[in-house]
């Protein structure tokens, strides 16, 4: 494409001096100046003196290439003029290197002019008259190439470009494509006149083989010019006598002119050579002669073309007086004093004499392909054959089966063929079609009839009637089923059982007989009736009844001692007894307090640690005492690190020092920080992929991947793992190559699985996610009517506050507003198990908890007392594995880097950095959270906390604690809303930073500014939050076992549930350990005791909701 090039002093092409090869066009711009045009000889150089690429010469740049041997649909144009810049239409411009073509389109406003200052064709601003619409409602042949027209709807109207097919013409006088005209072949390069026509000219240029011939069409009436070489008006030029003598027409090669002085006048006359002859002057340049029209060159006569007759008259029209001496049978013509005779259509000859055409000799005469052609003078008759109808130029095939059936049998199908008709006997008839005999079907395979009927043989078919016992149309015989009657006769305690053409009665299990008469059997006389040992069997008719005995559980078929269900807590003795519940169960083991059907965990204060029986000082509060104690729980053990909280007591060389406080964890000589694999043994240090993780403990050895990444926990790192999510489907094939899906769910078809899809039901490939609330940007409406941090659009209970959304029986409709949970049948207000499937409500002790949830409310399989969430099958345990990072601060160029220990319950968080969260992927409403603060930087004096009700990155609850004032940041515990109109940005950080309220940023809920917290120092903090009941919360933060701040109730209902996670700002160096997470309807009684009247009514009246006088933390 040409580029802007040097500046222009004047119109015209110039070489650029610069670069060999390259070339500028300066065209004006409208304005005074030019435009500079930029293009370049494809390699090869630009001749300034012939104005045209040079194929002779060479650009450096050219000399390892040639030019290709493609042919372009152009090349036409260069075969003649290997090396010139020509215009192939209005459009377009061909440059023309060595005879290839490489074309240039012009752009709007320009088109292809030949222009003598360009040295050819140049794309220039305007458009010539010949390739714009001058009229309305015309079709205008291209200037440039007679095989294209355009069209004009209205005078300056835009050229609609039209083509005509190869080997067509268009013609304006008919506006029509035609035939290209039939021209001589080429025997000399040039271009002549078709002399048969005029009108046309064709050029002739030589190829490599042969000749490229293309013809062209002169307008408005105008004939070519071989001498002029121009399209010119032939009757512009009069012939006027000066002086006497002969001399040649200028408007026919064939005629002369005689001029005589006859008195004081010059006469002209005209005169016509004999066929086959024409005029030529005389070597003299007098005169001349009559001479055979062969050998002559174009100089020898002053025009090549023979004028239509009539196109120039001159003189009186001679052909009044006997048709001018013409045949009968010819047309006679005048120009001047020449008469011209010529056969009238269907004759040939000269003139003077006309033989008639036979024209049935070519292509039967134009007659129809099914006519006779008959000669007759001038012209010939055109007859049908037998078996047709019209006129001989069209003719019709006449159909006989119209009348008498064509003359076949009435039981045959007459069919029309070209000229005749066939005749074809009628299924169940047989013959020629002429006549035509019945055919006896049922002699063959039953005549098509099924086999359960009989065929009947009549004229031309058959009928099939279905035999005794059978129904149906006779084609199709199915058989009648006499149970549907009055049981077939059996008797009414049997079962009656269709055969082919009958039925068998048999009794039915629990009666004796033939099936016509059946009589009930006693079963409790063999084996007890199959009842259990344990079991009375009582006879009914046709069956029996089983019923446990006093003291056994079961259905009858299968009795248990009331202990066999296991009714007792885990560890606790179960005694059969002879009185209902018929069990007793013996005391709590150590460390839980109840009645031995359900036990509780006894705990230790806070700043103590043990069984809940025994309890010694835990120092840091991460749930290992000091020193050890006389008891079996694993939290009786001795802390391996007392004075740094880690809750995982992890030791990886077993020397009894935890590796939180071991500096050198794992025993190999080498100290943690410089150690490539702190937690194994590798003095040699060895690490292939140099991602600074030793080859021992790299789960890619020879792929680089510091994060150390690994999905499905395999012991191979993602960044290797060719099925990172181990659910046997390879990466590159995986819709979720992160989450295990077999099935590869998509229901939008986003390539993105749903299982993994933040809108699984909305296309959205990129998974966009701008307010990190785990629902994708392209089905995030933002509107959440229940305050729950669920979007409208994908919350299962939107009119119900519900962050977990739990859905146990997966109808779509989340449990809080499903009235039968579990779909058993029965609603949860009467069901004795809600969340697990027992219609039969069994309930063996009879104390409102069904069996099949005794010990495991949701079904989770794992027991009520190991469960951090009773009622939520997807929440057993706190775990924050799988965090979400949460940069509040996108433009800080430090972020917080977390850590994650004791199987997710502890949290390291080493870097000073811009605020942020770490957020698990818990959700709940009313939670218990707590967890112990340890900070052991002694440099800095700035945020740690936690958060709540995460929602999104503008919506959370942050718990937040500074050690000392600066500036706008106060010290002491406070407590933020968070709901900010930016989300991440300086402005929330700024906020976040500021303890005082920020409009549409952070509103500040409570604050205590009486202790900031102290460094190397374990503190344990507890959260009560109850979001149904007024949005209550409470806040507790131990230091020790010594209370050191209680909030009191505070109230907030902005945000009704969400996730948890850990919060820092511009503090480094901080450890959240022992944490723990639970779901809790339940009201702690000094909560309860705090609340307004109409809140503690609320709590009384609302199902499943009680007080409880302890804490969480002692």
């Amino acid at each position: 494409m040409p580029t802007v090039g040097p500046r222009c002093l004047g119109e015209g092409r110039f070489p650029n001096p610069s670069t060999c090869g390259e070339f500028f066009d300066c065209i004006p711009d409208g304005s005074g100046g030019y435009e500079s045009l930029l293009s370049d000889c494809n390699g090869f150089a630009y001749d300034a003196t012939s104005r045209t690429c040079s194929g002779e010469i060479e650009c450096h740049s050219r000399s390892s290439r040639s030019v290709t041997t493609a042919y372009h649909l152009y090349s036409y144009l260069c075969e003649g003029q290997p090396d010139a810049f020509v215009c192939a239409d209005c459009r377009t411009m061909v440059m023309c290197v060595k005879g290839q073509a490489f074309v240039r389109q012009c752009t709007s406003g320009k088109a292809c002019y030949v222009s003598a200052t360009f040295g050819g064709g140049v794309c220039y601003p305007g458009l010539p008259a010949e390739c714009t619409c001058q009229k309305a409602d015309v079709f205008v042949r291209d200037m440039y190439d007679p095989q294209k027209f355009f069209s004009c709807s209205a005078t300056g109207a835009v050229p609609d470009n039209h083509v005509c097919p190869d080997g067509m013409v268009f013609d304006e006088s008919t506006v029509r494509c035609r035939n290209q005209a039939s021209v001589p072949a080429c025997s000399r390069p040039g271009t002549f006149a078709n002399l048969d026509n005029c009108a046309e000219y064709y050029s002739c240029m030589p190829l490599k083989h042969g000749w490229l011939q293309r013809l062209f069409m002169c307008s408005n009436g105008t004939l070519y010019n071989e001498v002029s070489g121009a399209c010119e008006d032939p009757c512009a030029s009069q012939m006027v006598c000066y002086e006497e003598g002969r001399f040649p027409d200028p408007h026919d090669r064939r005629n002369y002119y005689e001029c005589l002085t006859i008195g004081n006048r010059i006469h002209r006359m005209r005169y016509q050579c004999p066929h086959g002859y024409v005029w030529k002057v005389a070597d003299s340049g007098n005169g001349g002669s009559c001479v055979e029209d062969s050998g002559l060159t174009l100089h020898d006569y002053s025009t090549r073309c023979s004028i239509p007759s009539g196109m120039c008259p001159d003189g009186t029209d001679l052909c009044v007086t006997n048709n001018g001496g013409c045949n009968a049978n010819a047309d006679c013509t005048t120009s001047g004093t020449v008469v011209t005779c010529t056969c009238k259509a269907g004759y040939t000859g000269d003139g003077l004499t006309c033989t008639d055409i036979d024209e049935c000799l070519v292509n039967n005469g134009g007659c129809d392909g099914n006519a006779n052609c008959q000669n007759v003078p001038g012209g010939r008759v055109c007859k049908c054959r037998a078996g047709f109808t019209g006129d001989g130029l069209a003719c019709s095939d006449v159909d006989e089966c119209l009348v008498s059936n064509g003359g076949c049998d009435t039981n045959a199908q007459c069919s029309n063929t070209v000229g005749s008709r066939d005749c074809k006997c009628l299924a169940g008839f047989t013959g020629d079609g002429l006549v035509c005999k019945d055919v006896d079907e049922c002699l063959v395979n039953n005549g098509g009839c099924d086999r359960n009927a009989n065929c009947q043989n009549v004229p031309g078919g058959r009928v099939c009637k279905c035999r005794a016992g059978f129904t149906g149309d006779g084609l199709a015989c199915s058989d009648v089923d006499e149970c549907l009657v009055s049981n077939g006769g059996c008797d009414t305690n049997a079962q009656c059982s269709n055969t082919v053409g009958s039925r068998d009665c048999k009794c039915l299990a629990g009666f004796t007989g033939d099936g016509l008469v059946c009589k009930d059997v006693d079963e409790c006389l063999v084996g007890n009736g199959g009842c259990h040992a344990k079991a009375q069997c009582t006879n009914t008719v046709g069956s029996r009844n089983c019923s446990c005995l006093p003291g056994y559980i079961g259905d009858g078929f299968g009795c248990a001692g009331a202990c066999e269900l296991q009714p007792c807590f885990a560890g606790v003795t179960c005694t059969f007894s002879q009185v209902a519940p018929f069990y007793t169960c013996g005391p709590c083991p150590a460390g839980f307090s109840g009645n031995g059907i359900t036990c509780e965990n006894l705990e230790c204060p806070v700043g103590f640690a043990g069984d809940g029986v025994v309890c010694g000082p835990d120092s840091d509060i991460d749930g290992y005492p000091d020193s050890q104690l006389a008891c079996t729980d694993k939290h009786c053990k001795k802390d391996n690190c007392v004075n740094r909280p880690n809750s995982g007591q992890e030791d990886a060389d077993g020397d009894g020092l935890g590796d939180s406080c071991d500096d050198d964890a794992d025993g190999d000589g080498r100290k943690n920080p410089s150690d490539n694999c702190p937690l194994i043994v590798n003095p040699g240090q060895e690490d292939k992929d140099s991602d600074g993780t030793g080859n021992l403990c790299d789960n890619c050895p020879s792929v680089k991947n510091s994060n150390q990444k690994d999905v499905d926990l395999d012991g191979l790192g993602d960044a290797c793992d060719p099925d990172i999510d181990n659910d046997g489907l390879a990466n590159d094939k995986d819709n979720c190559p992160s989450v295990a899906n077999s099935n590869q769910g998509d229901v939008d078809g986003d390539g993105v699985g749903d299982l993994c899809d933040n809108c699984p039901t909305v296309a959205n490939s990129g998974q966009a996610d701008s307010d990190q609330d785990l629902v994708g940007n392209k089905c995030d409406g933002d509107t959440d009517a229940d305050r729950d941090g669920i979007d409208d659009s994908v919350d299962n209970c939107p009119g119900l506050h519900n962050s977990a959304q739990v859905d146990v029986d997966s109808d779509g409709a989340g449990d809080v507003c499903d009235s039968d949970s579990d779909n058993d049948g029965i609603n949860d207000d009467l069901d004795n198990c809600m969340l697990i499937p027992n219609a039969d409500q069994k309930d063996f002790d009879g104390d409102g908890r069904g069996d099949a949830c005794i010990t495991d409310r949701d079904g989770d399989l794992i027991i009520d007392s190991e469960d951090n969430c009773i009622l939520n099958p997807n929440i057993h345990k706190t775990d924050f594995t799988n965090l979400q990072m949460v940069n509040l601060q996108p433009s800080s160029s430090v972020a917080p880097k977390w850590v994650v220990y004791d199987g997710g319950a502890e949290i390291h968080q080493n870097v000073n950095s811009a605020p942020g969260l770490a957020v698990g992927d818990a959700s709940m409403e009313s939670v218990d959270f707590e967890g112990t603060f340890f900070i052991e930087d002694t440099s800095d004096d700035d945020y740690v906390g936690f958060t709540f009700s995460y929602q999104s990155n503008a919506k959370f609850y942050a718990m937040m604690w500074k050690k000392a004032n600066q500036g706008t940041g106060l010290k002491g515990v406070q407590l933020r809303l968070v709901n900010s109109a930016t989300g991440p940005s300086n402005a929330l950080a700024d906020a976040l930073w500021k303890t005082a309220t920020t409009t549409n940023q952070v509103k500040l809920l409570w604050h205590d500014s009486s202790i900031g917290w102290k460094p190397r120092v374990a503190y344990r903090w507890q959260l009560h939050h109850r979001p149904e009941i007024g949005g209550v919360m409470r806040f507790y933060l131990y230091n020790g076992n010594t209370l050191v701040i209680d909030s009191g109730n505070l109230y907030d209902e902005t945000l009704l549930g969400g996730r948890m996670g850990v919060f820092c700002l511009s503090q480094p160096k901080i450890i959240w350990s022992n944490m723990k997470y639970s779901c809790n309807r339940d009201i702690p009684q000094a909560i309860f005791d705090d609340l307004p009247q109409s809140l503690k009514n609320q709590v009384q009246a609302t199902p499943g909701i009680t007080t409880r006088t302890k804490n969480i933390l002692g």
